[in-house]
């Protein structure tokens, strides 16, 4: 009876996480279409901004790794 009652418990908790694990990921799913939409307004709006950004971007992520690279062969 006990482990009945325990089954039953850990039915509802793991329906329960899985509510609540769509919700958050729905969430996400909406937070970067905001995102990917303001940006893409934005670098409608400011092309040459955006060109500029996106090509920051690079430049750094290219400079982290390669000093990832280099610390892995010393």
């Amino acid at each position: 009876m006990e482990l009945n009652k325990i089954e039953k418990n850990l039915e509802k908790v793991s329906h329960d996480v899985g509510q609540k694990a769509g919700m958050m990921a729905s969430k996400f799913a909406d937070t970067t279409t905001d995102y990917v939409s303001r940006s893409e307004t934005y670098v409608k709006a400011n092309p040459a901004k955006g060109v500029a950004i996106a090509a920051a971007v690079g430049l750094v992520a290219g400079s982290i790794l390669t000093m990832a690279m280099r610390s892995k062969r010393h």
